[in-house]
């Protein structure tokens, strides 16, 4: 359960920075 919980994470945190990066790119 650990490892998935860290897994799930750190999918999020990476969406959560290409959508960031997206977003700025587009100004």
């Amino acid at each position: 359960i650990g490892i998935a919980m860290i897994i799930t994470n750190y999918q999020y945190n990476i969406g959560c920075f290409v959508f960031m990066l997206r977003a700025t790119t587009k100004k």
